[in-house]
């Protein structure tokens, strides 16, 4: 039944309207009267004050839950906008990912070349195998980085549908669009 909720709305419009209405009515009688209105006799003006403040009091609650669900939806529409640049920026790399991960491999390259140099020219000491042995442990560690940034770089994007055209048709790829041929 979508007419059900708008039939709501407008009763509740109709209703914030006619408080307005009471409103501005009672108040304009109390500003104006001078005691040469006719409500004169009909109420003291203590009365007519309490009247204003009960259309008052009545305005002012059809307009909280107004400004409430006003308040609610702008909240939701703000946390869904929130939440799609999260993903959006969680789902790209950051530049400065590739540029840690070129100098992780550079390091890597380096570190190997001087395990070789040391193995030929260095003399075969306890203390040079310990040198050894602590550039293979860093080397070992650079290595790691490097297999968990091109893990996190094959995943699929989250941002994707599940079929898409590269990665063919029930989100299974073609011997050629292998992720792991990267």
């Amino acid at each position: 039944m979508p007419h059900r909720p708008d039939l709501r709305e407008k009763v509740r419009t109709v209703g914030l309207v006619s408080s307005f209405v009471a409103v501005a009515a009672i108040g304009l009688t109390l500003v104006m009267d001078n005691g040469r209105s006719v409500f004169v006799g009909w109420a003291p003006q203590s009365e007519r004050l309490f009247l204003l403040l009960f259309a008052a009091g009545i305005c002012v609650l059809h307009i909280f839950p107004r400004i409430q669900r006003s308040h609610e939806r702008i909240g939701r529409a703000m946390q869904q906008i929130l939440k799609s640049i999260e993903a959006e920026a969680h789902a790209r790399h950051a530049p400065i990912e590739f540029e840690m991960a070129y100098q992780a491999r550079v390091a890597i390259v380096r570190i190997r070349f001087a395990i070789k140099q040391m193995e030929q020219f260095a003399p075969h000491t306890d203390q040079m195998r310990e040198i050894g042995l602590q550039l293979l442990d860093a080397m070992q560690s650079l290595e790691s980085a490097d297999r968990s940034f091109l893990n996190r770089l094959r995943t699929p994007n989250r941002l994707q549908s599940s079929h898409t055209p590269a990665k063919g048709l029930n989100g299974q790829a073609g011997q050629t669009e292998r992720l792991g041929d990267l």
